[in-house]
């Protein structure tokens, strides 16, 4: 209704099932809002001229947006920013089928599995890298396996990240708990 360009917001960092049956006003307001929203803890702002920089990507058009966020805004990380391109792929390796005798078996080989994974990330990273192109970045592409939330997060304190953009596919409370939210 006023017209912001930038929702800023603290985040208590509540559980998702605490955040679900008491309400978390962050929730509620990414999933009402159209405009970018920034959540901070309670860590201090980064004050650096350059900040690392992840952008999750997922393969929806709220990936690509939030790519095009980031690179229309490029000034907002300093002069000497990093930037990680992050898409995390599903983990294959525990896909199994039974045998004739009921046990378990391996679906797909170590080979298989690493195939399918390359090339779930390369049509995720593929149709960006023009993106970044043109705006004369080079990011540095991140393939991770497994929960997205879980593994972005891992690697955004691993890497000690000082920010990461990501789309929102704008799910309420109710939706978000049953399809799953990352951001």
């Amino acid at each position: 209704k006023l017209g912001a360009d930038l929702i800023v917001m603290g985040s208590r960092g509540q559980s998702a099932l605490r955040g679900l049956f008491f309400g978390s006003v962050s929730n509620g307001v990414l999933a009402r809002s159209k405009c970018p929203m920034l959540m901070l803890r309670d860590k201090p702002a980064p004050s650096a001229d350059a900040l690392k920089v992840g952008i999750a990507v997922d393969g929806s058009k709220y990936g690509r947006a939030a790519v095009r966020y980031a690179l229309k805004h490029i000034s907002l990380f300093g002069t000497g920013a990093q930037f990680y391109l992050i898409n995390v792929v599903s983990d294959y390796a525990g896909a199994v089928m039974p045998d004739m005798a009921g046990m378990a078996l391996p679906a797909l080989s170590e080979e298989e599995v690493l195939e399918l994974q390359k090339d779930e990330f390369n049509e995720t990273v593929e149709p960006l890298r023009p993106l970044f192109a043109r705006a004369a970045i080079k990011p540095k592409e991140v393939c991770l396996v497994g929960n997205a939330g879980d593994e972005i997060a891992a690697f955004a304190k691993k890497k000690k990240l000082d920010l990461v953009v990501m789309g929102s596919h704008g799910y309420g409370r109710f939706k978000s708990a049953v399809m799953g939210s990352t951001a």
